[in-house]
């Protein structure tokens, strides 16, 4: 019976391992992935302020699936932490509401790219877009250096 109950610590504390591990390598892909994202968004602007409006259409696509990348990562960081009894001591307020600066954002930049205005999207994309993702991908990087 004694026997039992260690072997079943044992395991408790392997899968805890294990999952500790697995969390800690997908925080770097995740990293990984909002650093290219923002460097996305930088190009982007960059595509739009020299004049290359083509480029720039194409790359805000990307961006843009890569800020809906972000959004669901942060959906099931939010789930995740449900079912981890709140582990990652965090408000999913703060979450939100960064999600929902950059969803203003993003409308005020579709309304300069139905306007053509070039200049305006490259400083929105530039000076309220990246900057609203840059403090979300610092919000999920501290969840990862807290689990």
């Amino acid at each position: 019976m004694i026997t039992e109950s260690v072997k079943k610590e044992d395991q408790n504390d392997l899968k805890s391992e294990d999952s500790q591990i697995i969390l800690k390598e997908s925080f770097k892909d995740i990293e990984d992935f909002l650093s290219s994202t923002a460097n996305e968004m930088e190009e982007t602007a960059g595509f739009y302020r020299i004049g290359e409006i083509e480029k720039g259409n194409e790359q805000l696509l990307k961006s843009i699936e890569s800020l809906e990348i972000m959004v669901e990562l942060v959906e099931e960081i939010k789930r995740m932490n449900k079912l981890e009894g709140n582990r990652f001591l965090f408000e999913p307020s703060t979450l939100s509401n960064t999600q929902d600066k950059m969803f203003e954002v993003l409308k005020e930049i579709s309304s300069a790219q139905s306007d053509q205005d070039w200049v305006r999207l490259a400083d929105l994309m530039e000076y309220e877009l990246l900057p609203a993702e840059n403090e979300l991908r610092t919000q999920i990087l501290q969840l990862g250096k807290n689990s």
